[in-house]
């Protein structure tokens, strides 16, 4: 599926597995495909030289440096590199990684330390896509490596702008994964959906959930899977203390 990172999963326990861990196991011509779909995945056209082939996923390349000044301090450095090992190692998600850099170090040291020097130093192509992917969606505002002229990553036009303000016709079943942010489509079937990234939701629940978002009455970003997951889980108990209470109000 176009846009849509491969993720690799145990056979056996069905545990996301790194790249490293299966790549010399497989014929080559699959690391190559693979790497290409992830490429693909982050595929946009520029709106400077309109080329086609253009990713803005940059590669591996574990000893670039950046020839600007970046200072930060090394307590909160270390603590950084420590997310991001948890990060590659698949135990937390990429916002954990992305909310300390920004609360630490503020926006412009922090996409310069993903941007070029952390996003070149992730060997798993698709784990390195999935950081990019959800900084774009933070920071939708920036610019092409070949030319750099400015665009929006979400919408892929020249120029910035203050939001990313989606419209989706409610009367249609549409539902944006919330892993991996493609737009799904569901025609028939039961409530339990499984997307190709691996993510699994409530149908009914997902829509609910993003048509509240879109009236502005969640109260955290839907995006933020452990955050959101928390928020629901807390709403779910208020909701069962409320509906006691007015059970036991209605037999006084």
């Amino acid at each position: 599926m176009h846009g849509v990172l491969p993720r690799v999963r145990c056979p056996i326990c069905l545990v996301a597995t790194h790249f490293s861990w299966w790549r010399n196991g497989v014929p080559i011509g699959l690391t190559v495909k693979y790497n290409k779909l992830c490429r693909q995945a982050r595929t946009v056209t520029p709106p400077c030289c309109d080329d086609s082939g253009y990713t803005h996923l940059p590669r591996y390349n574990p000893g670039r440096e950046y020839r600007g000044s970046l200072k930060l301090l090394p307590s909160h450095l270390v603590q950084f590199q420590n997310l991001c090992k948890l990060f590659c190692r698949h135990k937390v998600e990429p916002r954990v990684v992305l909310d300390y850099a920004l609360g630490t170090f503020g926006e412009e040291k922090t996409l310069i330390l993903v941007n070029e020097l952390t996003l070149p130093r992730i060997e798993d192509p698709e784990w390195r896509a999935t950081l990019l992917l959800s900084l774009m969606y933070l920071r939708p505002n920036t610019k092409t490596k070949c030319c750099g002229a400015e665009f929006c990553f979400n919408y892929k036009r020249e120029g910035h702008h203050e939001t990313c303000e989606e419209e989706f016709d409610e009367d249609n079943d549409l539902v944006r994964c919330r892993s991996c942010r493609s737009l799904l489509l569901k025609v028939e079937g039961c409530n339990t959906v499984n997307c190709v990234c691996g993510f699994d939701m409530n149908w009914s629940r997902e829509k609910i959930l993003h048509q509240q978002c879109k009236k502005g009455i969640v109260p955290v970003d839907i995006f933020d899977i452990p955050l959101t997951n928390d928020w629901l889980a807390f709403h779910d108990r208020q909701t069962r203390v409320m509906k006691n209470l007015r059970t036991k109000w209605a037999y006084k």
